[in-house]
């Protein structure tokens, strides 16, 4: 497919991203972010990044969607909806930011247009909860607003977890951290997972790794530089067999991947030498408290892109972000990005 038509196709499929907060998504848009890459490198780059966001950008529509079927799931609503949703509490407890605000009204609007009213009409008197947010990364901001809230939980309960991305490693974290609280505490807490999209990230799972987990360092020296600063500290970067297109395949082949994961490296890289005032744990891969490349995380939704994602996806000047962030300060709300 010619450079433009995959630029028409990628505006296309994230026309949605951060709608009528700035210029918007255009193919224009999509080439000039490509025209910072080597030449001979654009057309699988911009090939790849169309697979993947086919697989991996959650829009509004799907956002509807995955909402409204949860809703009428049996599986989670025992194949009485009304019931079931009338004695579960939806919890507002996130210490940081605004995105479960945000994401709690979606669901009022959702459950309203579907069962005939809205969440505050839900009390928990199942014992059950939903914990609503667009994604977990690392684990960190899920662990620490259920723990806050766990002084507060009946003895027995259960927590549904609700996002529109997984991250299976910080999931992990997360739930074992609660269980052993809960615990300590005395009490029982089950923790239920449900999502729109999931990756395996877990360093133990790195050749099944759904993220950008580069098999090799290549030659750059930025990269290289970057690579040795981390083995100074004691963090020599762990590199994934190559061969593999992920857990579930999201990525078109191994060979597409790489040359995708190899120009975020670089770039990323690159990106963190120009914009010096960038602090360490945004990595050429993605933030993240870990002394690694970074997270390395594909995805982005209609509402902001994660700066879990490569610095290539959203650092601005004198980068052109392809996914601009809308950040803290920008937010009159407050902090309302998908830092998790």
């Amino acid at each position: 497919m010619p450079l433009s038509a995959l630029a028409r196709s990628i505006a296309t499929k994230t026309k949605d991203y951060r709608k009528g907060e700035w210029g918007g998504m255009t193919p224009q848009h999509v080439v000039q972010w490509a025209a910072q890459f080597d030449k001979p490198v654009q057309l699988g780059l911009l090939t790849e990044l169309d697979h993947l966001l086919g697989q991996v950008y959650v829009s509004k529509a799907d956002m509807t969607k995955f909402l409204t079927d949860l809703v009428k799931n049996p599986k989670i609503t025992g194949g009485n909806p009304d019931s079931f949703w009338r004695g579960v509490g939806v919890l507002d407890i996130q210490q940081g930011g605004n995105s479960q605000k945000e994401m709690n009204v979606e669901f009022d609007n959702i459950l309203t247009g579907t069962l005939g009213y809205g969440v505050d009409e839900c009390e928990p008197t199942s014992g059950k909860f939903i914990y609503i947010d667009d994604a977990v990364f690392s684990g960190l901001r899920l662990k620490s607003d259920l723990l806050s809230w766990l002084p507060g939980a009946p003895d027995s309960c259960e927590v549904h977890v609700v996002l529109l991305g997984l991250h299976r490693g910080g999931c992990w974290y997360a739930e074992k951290e609660l269980t052993a609280a809960a615990a300590k505490a005395k009490k029982k807490v089950k923790v239920t997972f449900w999502r729109c999209v999931e990756f395996e990230d877990r360093k133990s799972e790195i050749r099944n790794a759904d993220v950008l987990r580069p098999s090799t360092l290549g030659t750059d020296p930025l990269v290289l530089a970057y690579a040795s600063g981390l083995a100074a500290e004691g963090y020599p970067v762990q590199l994934r067999q190559s061969g593999s297109v992920g857990l579930h395949k999201m990525f078109s082949s191994s060979d597409a991947r790489e040359l995708f994961e190899q120009e975020m490296l670089k770039k990323g890289a690159y990106i963190r030498s120009v914009c010096t005032n960038l602090p360490p744990a945004l990595r050429p891969l993605g933030f993240t408290g870990l002394r690694t490349l970074g997270s390395g995380g594909t995805l982005v939704t209609y509402r902001n892109c994660p700066n879990n994602c490569p610095l290539p996806y959203w650092v601005g000047d004198p980068w052109h972000a392809l996914f601009p962030r809308r950040t803290n300060a920008q937010s009159a709300l407050g902090r309302s990005s998908l830092w998790t």
